[in-house]
């Protein structure tokens, strides 16, 4: 699933600046994004498929040293363009920075 969202080109992308953590410097990040439907199918195997949304924000020039920054996220969301996309990584980057910094 997740490699065959990323053989299509990216909606676009987003820059951001991820703070200091750990022994990090504070940095600019800049993902590619990309999104496609895709069905799953519901673990109990009675119930069928749903349908949902992939969504990958993969960073591209990251530092030498420094492991990309990269989020999958599934979400019953429609996400069709880049204005969407980020949409939803704003929100997961808010959480992901409150999960960080406790």
């Amino acid at each position: 699933m997740w490699a065959s969202t990323t053989s299509t080109e990216p909606l676009g992308e987003i820059t951001f600046v991820s703070g200091a953590r750990e022994g990090q410097k504070s940095r600019t990040v800049r993902q590619q994004l990309w999104a496609r439907e895709v069905e799953v199918e519901i673990a109990d195997g009675r119930r069928g498929k749903i349908k949902v949304h992939c969504v990958i924000a993969r960073e591209v020039g990251a530092p030498a040293g420094v492991k990309p920054i990269e989020w999958r996220l599934l979400t019953n969301r429609v996400v069709a363009t880049q204005e969407q996309a980020v949409e939803l990584i704003n929100w997961y980057r808010a959480r992901w920075e409150i999960g960080v910094s406790r």
